[in-house]
């Protein structure tokens, strides 16, 4: 399943290119290609995708865990729900916190407009993916143990 925009260079119109300033640890280039960065992980769906500016953004400015380290951290959201509680830290209630440190309030809530604008259909499609996981594992042990059975959904 796609957005409604394939990469993030095809944003929609209300996605203006931020302004971002340096600051001690960070220049505003490299604020944008976290930026940039983190819009690929999204709109792929996938931590695989992650490079090493942005988890050491999201460990250092947005209170993530390093996880031991950044393939711990893949590891740590790939499974669907995993995926959606990463999201819902930028587009759920608690994003708030992530405003606090003056010096990455442009480039969080950046990432906060971005999540929340894909956080119902990233939403749907997790469920469903999770969904679909579980059913396949059904099969598997149904065929494991030569059981056949009908699925239907109880109302």
């Amino acid at each position: 399943m796609k957005n409604n925009y394939e990469y993030a260079s095809q944003l929609p119109e209300d996605f203006e290119k931020p302004e971002f300033s340096d600051v001690k640890f960070m220049t505003a280039a490299e604020k944008e290609s976290v930026l940039k960065n983190f819009r690929t992980v999204i709109d792929k769906r996938s931590l695989e995708f992650i490079h090493k500016d942005l988890y050491i953004h999201l460990n250092c400015h947005c209170g993530f865990i390093a996880h031991y380290n950044i393939q711990g951290f893949r590891d740590a959201y790939s499974a669907p729900k995993d995926f959606l509680f990463f999201v819902e830290q930028f587009a759920g209630k608690y994003s708030f916190e992530m405003l606090f440190c003056p010096d990455y309030k442009d480039i969080n809530t950046e990432m906060i407009k971005y999540a929340k604008a894909n956080y119902e259909k990233i939403k749907q499609e997790m469920l469903h993916k999770e969904y679909e996981d579980d059913l396949s594992i059904i099969r598997l042990l149904a065929k494991k143990h030569n059981l056949s059975f009908t699925l239907a959904r109880e109302e």
